[in-house]
């Protein structure tokens, strides 16, 4: 008996891949075996076709030369009655990259060859005629793209199945935290791992679902299959871009800002770091915890370079820090001790974040303000000149002032835009009071908000990761589909959406539930927004959009099976039907048609594309025969 790993990917006529493919294992699940045939597999007198799966290998000791002629003769005086027999009798699933599937060298040359290696659909319906018919392709190639796709989709499912599970489990602490939305991959330390989850897929949609987990956009069942369909690479990335921020949660500030420049300066490349530049960028910007902000020339002179050299090391670190707010929890901890325990002299705030373990050494307050302002933090204290030593000091409009900075733009990324008086209630559902015109103040001095309406009351956040902004995505996803859209038809595909969102989102969308602008507001943030124009009331993308690469596989399916159709809508079974020809998972297409804000529910049991014009007549004509079946 040979064995094979569970993970192992083997061809055909090797362990763990069938001898014949389960098309024909079917079709010809009566045919017994010929007795020498079945005693050479070590099966039972009376076998038949049916028992060559992958399981034969367990008894199997060797694939011999006459079972090898046995079964290519097998296809050859039969290829009459299989030419027209689809090959893999299913489609090919979507995330499932075909380059994965260890076929042999010159069945790939020939699919290669063919220009159809890459094309899942076609793959998933060949059938053994259009095989044959492949220049170079003879019935060992045959069997070998049937048998080892096989294997490989099952093995896929399998890992699918886990791979979901794991990511649930792996999704479940973090999402709804407040600072999952402060990692983007603008942020190198976390960049290789935004890359990799990437690359896992060819689907061009993947920026998306990065998107969704980052911010919660999806239930976590969705997230996790969502993941799971794209490979076991974004798991892997995802995994390690937690226990990435685990390991930053838990640095003292001091080296929690040294991390922070090293990787603005060189990147997530793995080489030797020049510890001396990484000195010079700290003690320029006010980070070495110090207290000071030493001049170039000071610089050049304790380090022995040139100015221009210094300044030249200080630009390349500007030019990649990131225009929004960064993922700095210790920052956080030592803006908090010292809004705590004002008012007090600045030697003893050093030395007490050091005692407290926010530091590993005295940590000047001088610096914590230059890195509030090097992070994108606004400060809770300030500092007065005092008799011996600078001092401390707070009030409560301070106290506050960076939560709510925080809190705002939170609230605006996750919806696209906010208001002042919903930052004021998630602020008391996070234990702190603020009133309406208290958040209007800070929004309008202590940040980058910006206003969409002349009462200061809504707000969106423009300095900050574009791909971050959910109104933004959902938008481009509606116009990726149908282009241009009147402002009403935009905002109801939103709510849909937003409703979805807030009813699937726990106690953390309860407390922060995202907010649909009225129409006044969604017009002004679309005027201000640079992905997107308006004229007459209808909104452009700024640049044309191919629903290919804007959307994920799911909705793609459900866009090409709803085109496909003379008269553009159908009903529910029938579009599920028609995502699951095209490889989506029945019940995920199902979860989609819920909340995507590229379908509209034009009637009871009816579906459309958004935006796209409905002749009332078919849907009168599908009506009636939803009603007569």
């Amino acid at each position: 008996m040979l064995k094979v790993k569970a993970n192992q990917l083997t061809t055909w006529g090797e362990p763990g891949c069938p001898l014949l493919p389960r098309s024909l294992r079917e079709v010809w699940a009566q045919d017994p075996l010929p007795k020498y045939i079945a005693h050479e597999c070590r099966l039972p007198d009376g076998s038949t076709l049916n028992a060559l799966d992958a399981s034969v290998w367990q008894a199997l000791p060797a694939f011999t030369p006459r079972i090898e002629r046995y079964l290519l003769a097998l296809l050859d005086t039969r290829y009459e009655a299989i030419r027209s027999l689809t090959v893999l009798g299913r489609p090919w699933p979507a995330g499932l990259d075909p380059v994965s599937v260890p076929w042999r060298a010159r069945t790939r040359n020939g699919l290669l060859r063919a220009g159809i290696l890459f094309d899942k659909a076609w793959l998933g319906r060949v059938t053994y005629g259009e095989l044959f018919a492949i220049s170079g392709m003879g019935t060992v190639s045959v069997l070998d793209f049937a048998t080892a796709a096989e294997a490989s989709m099952e093995r896929f499912d399998t890992a699918s199945d886990r791979a979901e599970r794991e990511v649930n489990e792996m999704l479940a602490p973090v999402l709804g935290e407040p600072w999952i939305e402060s990692i983007t991959g603008d942020d190198p330390r976390f960049a290789e791992y935004f890359v990799a989850m990437r690359r896992s897929t060819t689907a061009a949609g993947i920026q998306t679902a990065v998107t969704d987990v980052a911010s919660a956009e999806l239930d976590e069942s969705t997230i996790g299959h969502t993941l799971a369909q794209l490979g076991a690479h974004a798991g892997d990335a995802l995994r390690a871009l937690l226990d990435r921020a685990a390991r930053i949660r838990l640095m003292p500030l001091d080296v929690a800002l040294r991390d922070y420049v090293e990787a603005l300066y060189y990147g997530s490349t793995a080489r030797l770091h020049d510890s001396e530049k990484v000195e010079i960028l700290l003690a320029r910007f006010g980070l070495d915890g110090a207290g000071t902000s030493p001049t170039l020339q000071d610089l050049s002179n304790q380090f022995g370079l040139s100015r221009e050299r210094v300044r030249q090391i200080q630009e390349r670190v500007l030019a990649r820090k990131p225009a929004q707010p960064i993922y700095l929890p210790a920052l956080d901890r030592a803006l908090d001790t010292m809004a705590a325990h004002a008012p007090l002299g600045a030697t003893e705030a050093a030395q007490l974040l050091m005692r407290e373990g926010v530091a590993a050494i005295p940590f000047r307050p001088e610096s914590i303000l230059a890195a509030a302002e090097f992070c994108g933090r606004v400060p809770t204290f300030s500092l007065e000149a005092g008799r011996h030593d600078v001092r401390v000091v707070t009030n409560p409009s301070l106290t506050y002032a960076s939560q709510i900075a925080s809190l705002a733009t939170r609230l605006a990324m996750a919806s696209g835009a906010s208001n002042a008086a919903a930052v004021a209630a998630a602020a008391e559902a996070d234990g702190f009071t603020v009133s309406p015109p208290q958040v209007r103040e800070v929004l309008r001095h202590q940040t980058t908000a910006e206003f969409l309406d002349d009462a200061y009351e809504w707000f969106w956040m423009p300095r900050g990761t574009p791909s971050r902004n959910r109104l933004t995505n959902t938008t481009r996803r509606m116009l990726a589909v149908a282009s241009p859209l009147d402002i009403r038809t935009i905002r109801e595909g939103v709510q849909r959406a937003y409703r979805n969102r807030n009813s699937s989102g726990g106690v953390a969308r309860v407390n922060r539930p995202l907010v649909v602008p009225p129409r006044a507001i969604l017009a002004a943030f679309y005027a201000r927004n640079p992905a997107f124009t308006v004229e007459d009331g209808r909104v452009h993308p700024s640049e044309p959009l191919d629903y290919r690469m804007v959307l994920g596989d799911t909705e793609q399916a459900m866009v090409e099976v709803l085109r496909s159709t003379p008269a553009g809508i159908l009903d529910r079974h029938s579009l599920a039907a028609g995502c699951q020809a095209r490889g989506v998972n029945t019940s995920t297409a199902s979860t989609f048609l819920s909340f995507s804000p590229i379908i509209e529910h034009v009637d009871s049991g009816i579906w459309a594309l958004r935006g796209v014009h409905i002749d009332p007549v078919e849907v009168e004509r599908l009506r009636e025969k939803l009603s007569m079946r």
